[in-house]
């Protein structure tokens, strides 16, 4: 009996991820990593795909580039969400950094679904890649992934966008004209950065669904950008203030507010493959997951300490080493990074990450970049080649072979800046590869594009070094003053990844999402 009862005993204190189940979906614009059955994931997936088409579709944006500049998704369980969060209260997070956007959600969520949570992150990533150099004021950034992020994916395929999210009921219930007007005028936290996500929802519904107001919401944008004041703009589109005010509080009094539904033949995706993690995967896949959600250097010493026996007995695994390259990287241990690298290189040449891991070790080995000679130098850029060979499109790479020139003293040349201009192109949602870009088309003598590429970073809602400097840049440049613009964009240049544009309220640039509380598209949502 007591044997019987050890044995219990045991495989009670085995850990649930022991018999975890995850699988991987790649689709056009997502790599999805779901702790959940492969129907759940493949469902999961798709309707992420609808839903960027479904926007796409609503705001006549492009398609975008099918497979470049994905957003890695991971969907596990509470109790390991809550390892890698601060907050109880986090419904989900996404972040953006040199090697690509990444969004981190539990399976269940308190309050607001882990869906509505990504549809509206998802948003801010869309908008930030498809208008890369326009500007829009918070308000109506918010507003927009508020209005999205309440979609409705029906079964027969068609999405619903419109209805009122009920997490905000409600400080909807509790606005009034004075504040919509304040936020109108002003761009930044101080007046208040929660009304933005009610207030701002409602102004962009009005904007999006009231026939009257049809096309305002785009001749908003264009006056922003053609250099009028947001209180300029407001009232070059949307008319008398009173009356824009009054109109808005008639149509919030409404029995009940429009939806749109976009048909499914409207949005149609392409192909989404559901496989099951490799064992090397499988056996590593929690320990990387808190490496890609960010470590301080504790954090980074045990995530290290337990991959690094796994990468001994995955040695043939590539994302397995692909995982111990980033935690040995974190550590500093930069030979391994180096080892883990061309492991998963030799088991798939085509993963681009591993090759930009192993220059970046290269680079950050010796104790400064001084000390790297002329033929190491050459190295580098060998490794940074052969990875945009076998991954042309990764902007990391493109990055990194600009960089092994100016971190060289060097000159960058016209193919290193052609690739600076690609990888922004790619990614342009990082905040430290915009200031690069904008940094070199001052450098070039090209004021009007660096203001172009930095107004985005200069609107944004949420205050930060990066937003700050953009905005000191933007205005040296409007003030002729273009040394000193230079001198800026060249501090935001070196600036370091810390150096990212925080959102959301949260610390270590994580866009957070808190669980508190047109033309043509004709069908009715009901």
């Amino acid at each position: 009996m007591r044997k019987i009862l050890t044995l219990i005993a045991f495989f009670l204190i085995i850990p649930t991820s022991a018999h975890a189940q995850w699988f991987r979906a790649d689709s056009d614009h997502f790599v999805v990593y779901a702790e959940r059955s492969q129907e759940d994931t493949q469902t999961f997936a798709e309707e992420l795909e609808r839903f960027d088409k479904g926007v796409r579709r609503l705001r006549g944006l492009p398609a975008g580039e099918p497979g470049v500049n994905r957003v890695t998704v991971y969907l596990m369980r509470s109790s390991l969400f809550r390892d890698i969060t601060s907050s109880r209260s986090i419904g989900g997070f996404y972040h953006s950094a040199s090697n690509g956007s990444v969004a981190f959600l539990p399976t269940t969520g308190t309050g607001i679904s882990p869906q509505q949570t990504l549809f509206h992150e998802y948003t801010h990533h869309l908008f930030s890649v498809a208008w890369s150099n326009i500007a829009i004021p918070g308000w109506l950034s918010e507003g927009m992934a508020e209005l999205h992020a309440t979609a409705e994916v029906r079964s027969d395929g068609s999405m619903v966008f419109g209805r009122e999210p009920s997490y905000r009921t409600g400080s909807l219930r509790n606005l009034d004209n004075d504040q919509i007007t304040a936020m109108l005028t002003a761009n930044t936290e101080e007046s208040g950065v929660y009304i933005y996500y009610t207030a701002g929802w409602l102004l962009t519904h009005y904007l999006t669904f009231d026939p009257e107001r049809d096309g305002q919401l785009s001749n908003y944008i264009v006056a922003i950008n053609s250099g009028q004041s947001l209180e300029e703009a407001a009232e070059t589109a949307f008319g008398d203030t009173r009356k824009f005010e009054s109109d808005l509080a008639r149509y919030r009094r409404g029995t009940s507010l429009p939806a749109v539904a976009v048909p499914a033949e409207d949005i149609q995706i392409g192909d989404v493959t559901v496989r099951p993690l490799t064992p090397g995967e499988r056996a590593t896949i929690e320990w990387a997951i808190r490496s890609r959600s960010g470590v301080d250097e504790e954090e980074a010493e045990e995530v290290y300490a337990a991959l690094k026996p796994l990468a001994e007995t995955y040695s043939g695994d590539a994302l397995a080493q692909r995982a111990f390259a980033e935690a040995a990287f974190d550590k500093g241990a930069f030979d391994d990074v180096i080892v883990a690298a061309d492991r998963a290189i030799a088991a798939d040449p085509s993963l681009g990450s591993v090759y930009a891991y192993k220059a970046r070790a290269m680079m950050e080995a010796p104790e400064s970049y001084a000390d790297i000679d002329d033929a190491t130098w050459i190295d580098i850029r060998r490794v940074i080649v052969a990875g945009l060979q076998a991954d042309p499109d990764n902007a990391e790479l493109l990055w990194l072979y600009y960089r092994s020139f100016a971190e060289a003293g060097t000159s960058p040349h016209v193919i290193a800046v052609q690739r600076l201009y690609r990888a922004f192109e790619i990614q342009p949602q990082y905040p430290p590869l915009r200031m690069a870009t904008a940094y070199q088309l001052l450098t070039d003598g090209k004021a009007a594009e660096a203001r172009a590429v930095l107004r985005p970073l200069a609107f944004s809602v949420h205050e930060s070094a990066a937003t700050k400097r953009a905005r000191k840049i933007v205005d040296a440049i409007d003030e002729g003053d273009l040394d000193k613009a230079l001198a800026t964009a060249e501090e935001g240049a070196e600036a370091g990844p810390e150096d990212e544009e925080p959102t959301d309220g949260e610390p270590n640039s994580s866009q957070v999402m808190r669980t508190f509380g047109q033309a043509g598209l004709n069908a009715a949502a009901n």
